[in-house]
């Protein structure tokens, strides 16, 4: 990349209460890093890994042990309608099956739980929560940019939105991308 189309970015602090401070998306008396990049098609990752609505959760989970914390949903005509992340669908079984805190079950004993301990009486609800549709547990926040968005811009959005991913989306509204804060991290030089 040309070293003059870098631009210094400014990276907020937080408060000691943990949130950004609100002054601007740039905070004051912070050190200075070079972003690597110049439009959002220089932050993102090509033709991400995604999962239509309509696949079931077995199909997720197989995706997203192949070392992704979260995977873009699109619908038919590939654009994005969400997300997807292993936490989702953690908490999503968790409340089904009724493990701690969310059952009767949180102050019982020690030691590993079973399965059944969670409320699944069979294999048939471990089954039916494998079918559930992608749908039913996705977040639908959808945050996207174009790929002639400016990278500073990309990196301020994100701040403000408070989120690990954007969408990096053609003129027709289709997923072609995705930059997620690794993606920015690794943009960043002294």
């Amino acid at each position: 990349m040309n070293s003059s189309n870098n631009e210094r970015v400014e990276i907020p602090k937080r408060t000691t209460s943990g949130s950004w401070t609100q002054e601007s998306p740039v905070a004051k008396g912070t050190s200075q890093l070079t972003l690597a990049a110049s439009t959002a098609a220089d932050l993102m990752t090509s033709n991400p890994v995604s999962i239509r609505s309509d696949d079931v959760v077995s199909k997720a989970m197989t995706l997203l042990s192949g070392g992704f914390n979260a995977i873009p949903v699109i619908d038919e005509k590939k654009k994005p309608v969400g997300f997807l992340s292993q936490g989702d669908l953690f908490l999503v079984m968790c409340q089904r099956f009724g493990f701690p805190p969310f059952s009767n079950h949180a102050n019982e004993g020690s030691g590993l739980l079973s399965i059944n301990t969670w409320g699944a009486d069979s294999w048939s609800d471990i089954q039916a929560f494998a079918a559930m549709h992608v749908w039913e547990v996705m977040h639908s926040e959808v945050n996207s940019v174009s790929m002639r968005t400016a990278a500073i811009t990309v990196v301020t959005k994100m701040l403000l939105l408070k989120t690990h991913r954007l969408f990096v989306v053609n003129d027709a509204g289709e997923m072609v991308g995705i930059i997620t804060s690794i993606d920015v991290m690794f943009a960043l030089h002294p």
